[in-house]
C-alpha cells in the first residue's frame, strides 16, 4: 500500500486516472490488443511476483526473485503478435473476459506521475464445458503524463492466492505465463515435483499424453 493521503476522488488527476484503468478494461475485454500497447510507455515493466503464505510477522508475503512474469514492452508485443497466428493455442478459441477495477487510490508522485492502485476481478470463460474462473487481485500502476494523455510506465499485480486456481495466465492484465499448463505457486509446484520420481508425480505435472514429470520439472513457468 502507498504511504501518504490519496487525491480527493473529486480530483482531475483522479478521475483522469481511474478513467484510463475503465477504458483500458474495455480494450482487454473487447480483445483489442494493439489498442492495450498504445496505453504502454516505451520502457514500461510489468510484473506479478510469486504470492506465498508465510507465518504473521514475516515481513514478506511474495519472492522477490521468483515472478509468475516480468515483461518490457519487447516482451509484451511478441506476445500480441503470438496471438494473431495459429500458434496460440491456449487461446484458441479465445477466453471471453470481463475486468472489474475497483477500489481506485490515486497518489502523487515524481513530477507530474500517478501513483495508482486498484483492485481487479477478473472474470474467465473460455469453451462451453469448462467451468469458469475468476483471479483476484490488487495492481499498483505507475501513470506518465505524456503529450498523448497518460500512459502506464510500471505495473505490480499482486493476486491474492498463493494458488492459482485457473487453466492458465494466457490473458491479459494477469499476463500469461510461457506456458498453457494450470498455474499454481512455483514454489508448492517445484518443491512438490522437482524428483521425477516422486510418488503422484505424474499426476501433478502433466495432463495424460503429456511430456514426461522429468521434462515438466525441468522448465519452470
Amino acid at each position: 500500500m502507498t504511504a501518504g493521503r490519496p487525491l480527493p476522488y473529486g480530483d482531475p488527476a483522479h478521475l483522469a486516472a481511474h478513467q484510463f484503468l475503465v477504458e483500458e478494461a474495455a480494450l482487454l475485454d473487447a480483445a483489442d490488443f494493439a489498442g492495450w500497447l498504445g496505453l504502454l510507455c516505451e520502457d514500461i515493466r510489468y510484473l506479478m511476483p510469486v504470492r506465498v503464505t508465510t507465518a504473521r510477522g514475516a515481513g514478506f508475503d511474495s519472492l522477490a526473485d521468483m515472478g509468475h512474469f516480468d515483461e518490457n514492452m519487447y516482451a509484451l508485443r511478441k506476445r500480441v503478435q503470438r496471438l494473431a497466428t495459429d500458434h496460440a493455442w491456449t487461446e484458441d478459441p479465445p477466453s471471453r473476459t470481463r475486468h472489474f477495477v475497483t477500489n481506485v487510490r490515486t497518489f502523487r508522485a515524481e513530477g507530474d506521475d500517478l501513483r495508482v492502485e486498484s483492485a481487479l476481478l477478473l472474470f474467465r470463460s473460455r469453451g462451453d464445458t469448462r467451468e469458469p474462473s475468476l483471479i483476484s487481485a490488487g495492481r499498483t500502476d505507475l501513470l506518465r503524463v505524456t503529450a498523448d494523455g497518460l500512459r502506464l510506465a510500471r505495473r505490480e499485480i499482486t493476486v491474492d492466492e498463493s494458488v492459482l486456481r485457473t487453466q492458465n495466465l494466457a490473458v491479459f492484465l494477469l499476463w500469461q505465463t510461457r506456458s498453457g499448463w494450470p498455474t499454481s505457486s512455483a514454489r508448492s509446484w517445484w518443491n512438490g515435483c522437482r524428483p521425477a520420481t516422486a510418488p503422484g508425480c505424474a499426476s501433478r505435472c502433466r495432463p495424460p499424453a503429456g511430456p514426461s514429470c522429468s521434462a515438466r520439472s525441468s522448465s519452470r513457468p
